[in-house]
């Protein structure tokens, strides 16, 4: 079997911890280096990128943007901030801030709910449209991984040893 080399390849300043997401042409993936990409999935040349203050750890998740107006890129840094980004041009659409770090992947809710879990050992429920708070469900310690859905159901696991399941909507505040 003969080896190949790849195809393209984009150097960062620093490990990449996390999947790529893809959709519509592009790669979106987020560095150690506190810089998360979009690159051109066929050449591997970048198009978009935003640097923050801290690395990037968690994969991103692609979401259609409400009312149908393009693509969001939802994405948690460990600066403790989930950030909702349009795909096109990497500009901001909403930033939600919590005390902590955050590892973990955003989770889609029904087409209009964002979860995830951080250090602060919270599992925070925003609004898709907008990054508001919609519920906080305080558990027992560190969530330093992403969140699983099913309907508006939320399950984790944390560093209590414990695997935890919350309902999105219930409790709201």
């Amino acid at each position: 079997l003969a080896s190949r080399k790849p195809r393209w390849a984009f150097e960062t300043g620093d490990t990449i911890q996390a999947s790529p997401a893809i959709s519509k042409g592009r790669v979106f993936v987020g560095s150690g280096d506190a810089r998360f990409l979009a690159l051109d999935l066929k050449t591997g040349e970048e198009i978009w990128s935003i640097k923050s203050a801290e690395k990037f750890s968690s994969a991103a998740t692609v979401v259609a943007a409400p009312g149908g107006t393009g693509e969001w890129i939802l994405v948690n840094g460990y600066d403790g901030i989930c950030r909702c980004l349009n795909a096109a041009d990497g500009s901001e659409v909403w930033t939600y801030k919590t005390n902590d770090y955050i590892n973990g992947t955003p989770a889609v809710i029904d087409g209009r709910l964002v979860a995830f879990g951080g250090c602060d050992k919270v599992i925070h429920v925003i609004q898709l449209s907008d990054g508001t708070l919609v519920n906080e469900i305080v558990t027992d310690a560190q969530i330093t991984n992403s969140v699983a859905t099913s309907g508006t159901m939320i399950y984790c696991g944390n560093y209590a040893n414990q695997v935890v399941a919350a309902d999105a909507a219930a409790d709201q505040l």
